[in-house]
């Protein structure tokens, strides 16, 4: 050898344009997993609040347990688009 380095003939080079697609599919692959639980996570609020909620027909259903009660809302608090979202009210 004369002190150049040279790459084995055997070895092949990188595809550094193939890698970065499988990482970016595979990137969008988990975010797309990750998109349903995102909103589904319950929101606390007051029991006066709650009770309106339920008033104006927006809870579509309850379930207490001791003194915590969880519902299911027609919308998301923030008046987001329409769709079934876990709101929670603790009493006491």
């Amino acid at each position: 050898m004369d002190g150049k380095l040279q790459r084995p003939q055997n070895k092949p080079a990188v595809n550094w344009k193939a890698l970065l697609g499988v990482m970016l599919l595979w990137m969008v692959v988990l975010y797309m997993f990750q998109m349903p639980s995102l909103g589904s996570r319950p929101r606390v609020v007051s029991y006066s609040h709650f009770k309106e909620m339920v008033r104006k027909g927006q809870v579509v259903e309850i379930t207490m347990k001791g003194d915590v009660i969880r519902g299911k809302t027609v919308a998301p608090l923030n008046g987001g688009s329409p769709r079934h979202s876990s709101d929670t009210a603790q009493t006491g």
